[in-house]
């Protein structure tokens, strides 16, 4: 895969909680579950036998009989789909012991970012390479201004606020990268996934509080003793800290895509927009779009003459529910200088997609399951702290270089693009974001890809959809 460049692998290691890490035993992981019904039409037909006759007989009469089934689909289906196209259409690759987990994840929305790392601007081509403007990436510990912290509301929306300079609540959650986890020869090994997932979250501002989330929460200052671990360089001074606990909620829309309708796995995306990653997406119909173009194969009146194998492997979906996240922030490990949010958060969900060439409706559940995991139990250290996972970081909640540079382009139209402009000057939806922040009037071009259709600008995962 492509790699960003490692001076945002720094920046992106010192996530909330996660600063003295580099000598923690415990590192927050959640573990990703999706369970879900998908229900679809598993027959048409002129008779109780599944998809007999033809489509119009010699009377002009359609076929009478109509019946539908459903499937089971969880977590371990979206990593053989993930596998499939990583490794070569071996759906196998990762085991049946394979997890998908969220990696540094923040999910509250009390949380924010500095400058530094709000500002870092993506390459054109938005392939994951990435690069954060204060040049440290020569340091082996990463900068104290290289970071996201907790904050509390501060009365603002979308400017920072005018006493303390700071970005205001509620434009970034969930943050983090999603990875398969996988165990080779008794090691756990992790490789991201990130690329095949879209979130988007809405928001609205002026409403009194917060912007895209509502939460019941009670935070305290508390005074930490400082500690020794590590070189001196390294022990950590007393200071006051926020603790508590609380439930946050918002509307989210999950989506994901295993197709080259998916711009990260499409191997012909435009010059200025191509953000494909290397690996071609799913594509099994020869001169057909599967499930974007109506009636691109071509009509035959028996029933059954046109219904091939399933594309066991393929789908794109999207999901849509209220995230609600229950959380406590506190020190993963007492040696840490900062607590950290860890939780559980669960989506009950609604959806629809395109599933192994069925078109489907999807009921269930999508939850998070964090914890405070020993470091031998998760993916090796270096794995989370700058090493190689950190080399790997897609920015797919980011808004930068998809075609809308200035005012003047379509989705600048919309209230807040009008004016941010290329660098945006508030934490919404900068370049290391997995997460995309809508707004309640913008609106989403499907990115149609290969198939003689002029681009347009669109946001990251609403191309996603079905």
């Amino acid at each position: 895969m492509k790699k960003m460049k490692t001076s945002l692998a720094i920046a992106v290691a010192l996530a909330i909680g996660v600063t003295t890490s580099v000598f923690a035993d415990n590192v927050k992981e959640g573990n990703i579950s999706f369970t879900l019904t998908a229900q679809r039409q598993t027959s048409v037909s002129d008779t109780t036998a599944a998809n007999a006759g033809v489509w119009v007989d010699s009377l002009g009469r359609g076929p009478t009989h109509y019946k539908t089934g459903s499937i089971k689909i969880t977590q371990s289906d979206l990593i053989k789909a993930v596998a499939y196209v990583l490794h070569g259409h071996n759906a196998n690759y990762y085991g049946n012991t394979a997890k998908l987990v969220l990696v540094q994840g923040e999910l509250s929305g009390f949380f924010t970012e500095t400058p530094d790392l709000s500002n870092t601007i993506p390459s054109l081509d938005l392939d994951g390479d990435l690069t954060s403007s204060d040049l440290d990436s020569s340091t082996t510990i990463a900068n104290s201004s290289d970071s996201l912290f907790t904050i509390l509301d501060s009365g603002r929306h979308f400017e920072t606020n005018p006493i303390t300079g700071q970005y205001p609540v509620g434009h970034l959650q969930p943050w983090g990268q999603i990875y398969v986890k996988y165990l080779v020869s008794g090691t756990n090994k992790c490789e991201n996934a990130t690329e095949f997932f879209g979130i988007t979250v809405q928001e609205c501002y002026d409403c009194f509080y917060l912007n895209s989330y509502i939460s019941d929460s009670l935070f305290t200052y508390k005074t930490t003793p400082g500690s020794q671990s590590g070189p001196p360089c390294c022990s950590t001074p007393s200071s006051t800290e926020l603790f508590g606990n609380g439930v946050d909620r918002y509307y989210v829309t999950i989506n994901f895509d295993d197709t080259q309708n998916n711009p990260y796995l499409n191997p012909n995306g435009d010059v200025g927009t191509d953000v494909y990653v290397g690996f071609p997406g799913i594509s099994p119909s020869v001169g057909a779009v599967d499930g974007i173009l109506p009636d691109a194969i071509a009509y035959t009146n028996p029933i059954a003459s046109h219904l091939g194998s399933p594309s066991q492997y393929e789908g794109r979906f999207t999901l849509n529910g209220i995230l609600t996240y229950s959380w406590a922030l506190k020190l993963i490990n007492n040696t840490d200088a900062y607590p950290d949010f860890i939780g559980n958060a669960t989506v009950p969900v609604t959806g629809y997609g395109f599933i192994q060439l069925y078109c489907s409706l999807l009921t269930g559940t999508v939850a998070i399951n964090e914890t405070a995991a020993k470091v031998t139990a998760c993916c090796p250290q270096e794995d989370y702290l700058g090493g190689y996972w950190g080399d790997d970081w897609e920015a797919t909640g980011d808004y930068h270089g998809w075609g809308f540079t200035d005012s003047s382009a379509s989705l600048n139209s919309n209230l807040y693009f009008s004016w941010v402009g290329y660098v945006p000057s508030t934490p919404f939806n900068t370049g290391a974001n997995l997460s995309y922040h809508a707004n309640f009037n913008e609106t989403y071009t499907p990115f149609l890809m290969g198939i003689g259709y002029t681009n347009t600008p669109f946001a990251p995962f609403k191309s996603f959809g079905n």
